[in-house]
C-alpha cells in the first residue's frame, strides 16, 4: 500500500512537472513572437539628388562632398551621415570594370557620383567638388592634362521629379577644391538662396 502511494506522488509529481514546463514553453514562445512596433518610423527615401558627372574618357578622380546644416561632411571618407549618403566612389575607370572570361577587363567609361539627401532638415548645404588625383588610364597609361570640368545638378526625386539646379565646375590641378553651389531648405522643406559663392571645407 505504500509502494502504491508513493508510485501515485511520484506520478501526481512528474505530471506537474509536465504541466509547468509546457506553461513555461508557451510563455516563452509568446513572448519571442510578439510583435514590436517601432518606436520611431525611419524614412529612407530619397528626398534630392546630388549628382556629378565628367567625362566618360577621363580616368580622373573627382569627388562629391555634401556639408549638411548639422556640419557633418559627406563624401568618400564619410559616405554614411545622418541625413544624406554618398552612393559610390567613383574613381574613374580603375574601379568600372568586368572580369571576362579570358581574364581580360571590359572598362565601363561612365563617371558618376551621386550622394541622396533622405531628410529636409533645414539649414544650410553646400555642395563641393574636389580634384583628388590623375589616375594613369588603365588603357593607355596615359595621365591627363590641363584642367578637367564636371557638371554638377540638384535634382527633387520626392514627390515629383524634377531639376531645381545644374552647374559647370571647372577644376585646375589634382588637389583643388572648388563650390558647385550652396542653398538652403526652409522650415516647410523648400528650397532657397541658391548660391555659387565658395565655401571650402573638404581640405
Amino acid at each position: 500500500m505504500r509502494n502504491q502511494n508513493f508510485l501515485l506522488s511520484y506520478i501526481d509529481l512528474l505530471m506537474n512537472l509536465s504541466i509547468t514546463f509546457a506553461a513555461i514553453f508557451m510563455l516563452s514562445v509568446m513572448l519571442i513572437n510578439r510583435p514590436v512596433k517601432a518606436q520611431h518610423a525611419v524614412d529612407e527615401r530619397a528626398r534630392l539628388l546630388v549628382v556629378m558627372t565628367w567625362d566618360p574618357q577621363s580616368a580622373d578622380d573627382l569627388d562629391l562632398w555634401l556639408k549638411t546644416p548639422g556640419g557633418e561632411k559627406v563624401g568618400y571618407t564619410h559616405p554614411n551621415g545622418l541625413i544624406a549618403n554618398l552612393q559610390r566612389d567613383d574613381m574613374g575607370p580603375i574601379n568600372d570594370y568586368i572580369e571576362l572570361p579570358d581574364g581580360t577587363r571590359q572598362y565601363r567609361r561612365f563617371n558618376q557620383e551621386i550622394t541622396t539627401i533622405r531628410s529636409l532638415a533645414e539649414g544650410h548645404y553646400v555642395v563641393n567638388v574636389e580634384f583628388f588625383r590623375r589616375h594613369p588610364d588603365p588603357e593607355t597609361n596615359r595621365r591627363s592634362q590641363g584642367a578637367v570640368k564636371c557638371t554638377v545638378e540638384l535634382i527633387q526625386v520626392d514627390p515629383s521629379y524634377r531639376q531645381l539646379e545644374q552647374r559647370s565646375v571647372t577644376l585646375a590641378e589634382a588637389g583643388d577644391e572648388e563650390t558647385a553651389f550652396s542653398f538652403n531648405i526652409s522650415n516647410n522643406g523648400q528650397i532657397q538662396d541658391v548660391s555659387y559663392a565658395r565655401e571650402g571645407f573638404v581640405l
